[in-house]
């Protein structure tokens, strides 16, 4: 009956997925003006997700979300059924639960009394416990009031004192979800609860690059957020599960796609709230065909027998990992932070070397260091201090002689 139905099957390797989040009313008004809709990931609001709403089997309204992934809309009237389902799409986005479908309640507000909600703390992490309480509209508590948890209705209702207790459940990004108050021969009431996502000790996090070029390896760790390294936590990347080492690292090689395309990257472990990102497998034809160049970042000057960082980046200001640099004969592969450590050499005097960076389908790029001598170095610095001390001293004589 819908042009478009949700499903899993499209999306089973995680291939070209970037995660999305979506906050939505659960039960709205007849006719209710300025229903929001919110699509965002984790760099804010998506614009230009398609928006569908259908009321019995028929489209009301479609759009597209503006520049802050917003979309308002006029909720349907009341024929026959008491809901409408709307649908979600944005190219190379999917929900951590694959449900790009909603189903919104149309809920009259035609009884004589109102129902209250307080919501205590109005902001949690995730795991956190949440105390609604229900009170009518003179302030009088309201048991056995069924509390809707986002789309979830609870099992349990408000105690004699109008209260229930919850955890706040488990979130991949920051949001805001609706809490509801139902209860029959009562207007519903609704408020808002925001959960934070949870980055304390026992919560995994992915150190990965944004991009890499299909085809080669890359490097994956799993750390904690004191950053340090979780062995054998489950890493799944393209269908393929495997567990990091002592060092909380492991190595997938990106396959090979036709354009640019986003992969899925979950990690996992007892003890610990997975975690979850994407990463950017890029064509290398098409990549190529643009010129991507990469960048070489170092200190200008170093003194002789000084270790010193070469960072390599492309012309997208994007970290580069296995790109080959090349320092005074010696070669080095990139990191996953696109990093390279050398030591500058014992020198007589100051010298300048070369520092080269490759990578296949990338253009490659040179620079100079210059290494300077320290005794070199010394000895300069201690002829602009003299100078510098016979500049202040002139001035204070002339200074002088001009008073007098």
């Amino acid at each position: 009956q819908f042009k478009r139905t949700p499903g899993k099957q499209a999306h089973d390797n995680f291939e070209g997925l970037k995660l999305m989040e979506i906050t939505n009313p659960t039960i709205v008004e007849p006719s209710q003006e300025n229903v929001e809709i919110s699509v965002f990931d984790k760099n804010g609001g998506i614009e230009n997700a398609s928006v569908e709403i259908y009321y019995e089997s028929s489209i009301y309204l479609d759009g597209e979300t503006d520049n802050n992934g917003s979309f308002y809309f006029k909720a349907p009237q009341i024929n026959y059924e008491n809901y409408f389902i709307l649908f979600i799409f944005k190219d190379d986005y999917v929900t951590y639960d694959y449900s790009n479908q909603k189903i919104i309640s149309l809920f009259e507000k035609d009884f004589l009394f109102d129902l209250n909600i307080q919501i205590n703390p109005s902001e949690v992490s995730e795991g956190d416990i949440v105390t609604v309480k229900v009170t009518d509209e003179l302030g009088s508590v309201v048991e056995r009031a069924n509390i809707w948890r986002g789309d979830t209705e609870l099992v349990e209702s408000t105690d004699n004192a109008g209260i229930l207790t919850f955890v706040a459940p488990s979130v991949f990004l920051d949001k805001e979800i609706y809490i509801y108050a139902v209860k029959e021969g009562y207007n519903f009431a609704q408020g808002k609860l925001t959960i934070r996502d949870k980055q304390v000790q026992d919560s995994l996090k992915i150190i990965v690059e944004t991009a890499v070029n299909e085809s080669e390896e890359f490097y994956i760790i799993i750390n904690d957020y004191d950053n340090n390294p979780i062995p054998d936590a489950s890493v799944t990347f393209n269908s393929l599960e495997k567990s990091t080492d002592e060092n909380g690292n492991v190595v997938f090689v990106s396959p090979g796609v036709i354009k640019d395309t986003f992969y899925y990257i979950e990690a996992d472990k007892y003890g610990y709230l997975p975690a979850f990102t994407s990463i950017e497998i890029l064509d290398i034809e098409k990549n190529t065909i643009n010129s991507k160049k990469l960048v070489i970042n170092f200190v200008p000057t170093v003194l002789e027998n000084q270790e010193f960082t070469v960072t390599v980046k492309d012309s997208n200001n994007k970290i580069v990992t296995g790109a080959y640099v090349t320092f005074r004969g010696t070669e080095l592969t990139t990191d996953f932070r696109g990093t390279v450590t050398f030591k500058s050499p014992d020198i007589s005097w100051d010298e300048t070397h070369k520092i080269t960076a490759t990578k296949s389908g990338y253009e490659s790029a040179t620079e100079e260091i210059l290494v300077k001598n320290k005794d070199s170095f010394q000895f300069w610095y201690l002829v602009v201090v003299i100078v510098i001390v016979l500049v202040i001293g002139l001035y204070v004589y002339l200074r002088n002689r001009i008073t007098f």
